[in-house]
């Protein structure tokens, strides 16, 4: 008799000898002699992998004894129905990388290029399958830094095997050192799977086909996910040592059927997401804002792990996690209970917040066979959501609370409509909406997060956050000392696995004074070039939808669409945060995960943080063309003027932004909306020069006269365009000419003059640059102080 943590280890650690003989080929006769009585009894060739992670099971404390993982990790790559746990994860192998015909093969060395991870990100095609390669540095997932991104250059032979070397090294001394005791808990081998994150999402799951873009992590997760869910599946039947359910799903593998559903996969989707975080009062805007990104961020992971302990599963399970969503791998017939959760979410999040926010549950029950198509899994889970969300809170319809109606008065909450409580000082303030600046306050003030389970709380009602997650069954524990299953709070700094069990997945960087306080908008405006005021730099991926739909090609197994979200969590929830916090400190980060972000920052920073995440994502993306990012920056009206208007607003010239169609070549998207003028990021070049020569005649010359010349042919070109005649570009000349030659040649103001003329006349189409509006408005930000409108 096996235990599903037996199943669990076996599955997570199956090709981890994969690992081991790439970094220690000098231990080749060290593993055959010790595993030489394997090898000959089960007439093995070679020393394949499984005999490599046979050696690596057997050295490590904590699994030392277990020898139905090791059974497991022996007979993966067979089907001997006389060892039904290695049949199990042989299974689970095949259904995670689907695409792997020859899966059973073993690496042949002498005949591979490279041992490095192709870059999934360079394989993104809507068209023919790129043919350039680029590779993963082989290194620590959290030490991604502009230097270590993907290279089309692959390492020699000498180099890759010193590097895994290192890697391994310092992969044995962290899992080494960890003092779990054997356990059917699976949520007590946490660690070692962050521990696994950590090593092994740099590196390939097999490097013996064309294209190994598939991460060992990726594959040794979702192997491990897989495992779990069949074994709660059938657990009945193996708990009576009958074993038949596997030779049935072998044959469904065989045969491509469809018709046996085994597996489930639930989606939740946070619903209200944009109304609630901004419904917030200007005093200590950035403290509650904070909090309130970082409480949906975290909640909807949260609700992911609670369905988890509700189904006996471990981490691996949540498959994905991240932007408003999570995504649950289960048994089939845990299906079933979705609508029971779902009544469950549903009183909680009610008592919360009313109908202000919302979280939706979807379900759906697939084949072995339907998961090698996961794109088409997730699309269907889509749609089903969509459909839900028009039925949000349809389990407390017939509820008499749903019904009740709000007691509103001079004595409620404007926000979230409680009573408020009178302090000393006579103001009178919500319990609730204030727990969110605490919370935002916390993670200000320290350094690592330590998540506790608890018996789940069903209060009547919620004072404050921790209620919210109490009722969940977790309470969060902030804290400056380490702790081995704390989350790390600040992404600046070097992860220490040792101190901490991995990095925390909100965004949580915030600008901060020197006495450690969160900058407000006030002070943040004042760090501002020109004018005083704050921005927002608001951004999302291009066709992400499309990407994940059609980007893979045929190539859709689990494991490559885990590899691809990792990647995009990896840019956007990592290394976005770390470049703000170290190259652009006075912005904070409101959010930033799966695909998305929203960052707040004195205005005229915004511009320059724009160019820099595009091209940074441009050269992690491989330089590919299909894979591109569009951009809004929105600027205050005011420096008290309501986040929520700047957010809308930002969020609907994104929107403008991704409708942005070339006139030169049809392509759309890949943009930046900035100072009322859409721009092509292939076209920014053009536009940030036009405007530095601007601001240098207007600072030179100390007068801004020349910004008014500059309106004045956008107006006349705009009207020439909508009435189809020729722009009359000769008053443009005549202006600037009687500028600039009224100074001297040694103020180079008559240079700059005839050089920003060469610049905006496109005499071979008698046209003026159509962006001169932007860039006029972008120096008369710059070179102003005291400037009460504009904006937006």
């Amino acid at each position: 008799m096996f235990s599903l943590s037996d199943v669990y280890l076996a599955a997570l650690f199956h090709d981890i000898g994969k690992f081991y003989q790439r970094a220690c080929p000098e231990e080749k006769n060290k593993v055959l002699e010790k595993q030489k009585g394997i090898r000959d009894y089960l007439n093995l060739q070679g020393i394949p992998h499984q005999l490599w992670s046979c050696e690596f099971v057997e050295t490590v404390p904590f699994l030392k004894n277990r020898k139905r993982v090791i059974e497991g990790i022996i007979h993966h790559h067979r089907t001997d129905e006389h060892f039904p746990i290695g049949l199990l994860v042989s299974i689970a192998d095949r259904v995670s990388a689907s695409e792997r015909i020859d899966y059973n093969s073993q690496e042949e060395e002498d005949k591979v290029e490279t041992k490095q991870l192709e870059a999934v990100m360079s394989r993104i095609s809507f068209g023919e399958k790129k043919g350039k390669k680029w590779y993963k540095s082989i290194q620590k997932l959290s030490q991604l830094e502009l230097d270590s991104f993907p290279n089309s250059q692959r390492l020699t032979d000498e180099e890759e095997t010193k590097k895994y070397k290192k890697l391994w090294e310092e992969f044995y001394e962290d899992i080494f050192d960890e003092t779990i005791e054997d356990s059917d808990d699976v949520d007590a081998y946490e660690r070692i799977y962050y521990i696994l994150k950590e090593y092994t999402s740099n590196i390939p799951s097999a490097f013996y086909y064309s294209h190994p873009d598939i991460s060992l992590f990726s594959h040794l997760s979702t192997t491990a996910a897989i495992a779990s869910a069949l074994y709660l599946q059938y657990e009945e039947e193996i708990k009576k040592n009958d074993f038949s359910f596997l030779n049935e799903l072998k044959k469904d593998l065989a045969t491509n059927s469809t018709e046996r559903k085994v597996l489930g996969i639930i989606k939740g989707d946070l619903s209200g997401i944009q109304d609630f975080i901004y419904n917030i009062p200007y005093d200590h805007a950035l403290k509650k804002l904070k909090g309130r990104s970082f409480y949906l961020d975290f909640l909807i992971y949260i609700v992911g792990k609670w369905i988890l302990r509700k189904e006996g599963l471990p981490i691996a399970n949540l498959i994905m996690s991240g932007g408003g969503h999570f995504y649950a791998l289960v048994p089939a017939k845990s299906i079933e209970k979705v609508d029971k959760y779902q009544r469950e979410i549903d009183n909680i999040i009610y008592k919360a917040h009313g109908t202000e926010l919302s979280i939706i549950l979807s379900g759906i029950q697939v084949s072995l066979t339907e998961m090698s198509n996961f794109s088409k899994v997730l699309r269907e889970l889509g749609e089903l959501s969509e459909e839900k969300k028009g039925k949000k809170m349809e389990s407390l319809i017939n509820s008499e609370e749903f019904y009740r109606p709000l007691q509103v008065s001079s004595e409620s909450c404007p926000y979230c409509h409680r009573q408020t409580k009178q302090d000393e000082d006579e103001s009178k303030k919500c319990e609730f909406c204030e727990s969110f600046a605490e919370l935002g306050s916390q993670l200000a003030k320290n350094k690592y997060l330590l998540l506790v389970e608890v018996q789940e709380k069903r209060n009547p009602s919620i004072k404050s956050v921790e209620d919210v997650f109490e009722q969940f069954g977790y309470k969060l524990i902030f804290r400056n000392e380490p702790h081995k299953k704390a989350y790390m709070v600040e992404k600046n700094k070097p992860l220490d696995l040792d101190k901490c069990m991995y990095y925390i997945v909100p965004a949580t960087y915030m600008s901060k004074t020197k006495d450690g306080n969160l900058v407000e908008l006030d002070e943040m405006a004042q760090k501002a070039e020109g004018i005083n005021r704050w921005g927002i730099l608001r951004g999302d991926v291009d066709n992400l939808g499309k990407i994940f739909r059609e980007g893979l090609g045929d190539e859709k197994s689990l494991a490559k669409v885990s590899t691809l979200s990792e990647e995009f969590k990896l840019f956007f929830g990592y290394y976005l945060e770390s470049l703000v916090s170290k190259e652009f400190a006075d912005c904070s980060v409101v959010y930033s995960g799966g695909d998305d972000f929203l960052i707040i920052g004195p205005w005229s920073v915004l511009p320059h943080l724009a160019k820099r995440l595009r091209k940074d994502f441009e050269k992690f993306v491989c330089e590919n063309e299909d894979i591109t990012v569009s951009m809004d920056i929105a600027i205050a009206k005011d420096v008290k003027f309501p986040i929520y208007r700047v957010a809308e607003a930002a969020g609907e010239n994104l929107d403008k932004a991704k409708e942005y169609k070339r006139e030169y070549n049809g392509k759309t998207k890949n943009s930046v909306n900035f100072m009322d003028e859409i721009i092509g990021w292939e076209e920014w070049g053009t536009f940030e020069e036009v405007a530095e020569i601007l601001k240098e005649i207007v600072e030179r010359s100390k007068k801004r006269v020349v910004l008014n010349y500059m309106y004045e042919a956008s107006r006349l070109s705009k009207k020439a365009d909508k009435e189809k005649e020729y722009v009359k570009s000769w008053r443009l000349v005549y202006k600037v000419s009687q500028f600039k030659n009224s100074y001297k040649a040694e103020t180079g103001i008559p240079e700059l003059s005839e050089k920003l003329l060469e610049k905006i006349l496109l005499k071979n189409e008698n046209k003026i640059y159509k962006n001169i509006f932007g860039c006029a408005r972008w120096v008369e930000f710059t070179t102003r102080k005291d400037r009460t409108e504009g904006g937006i």
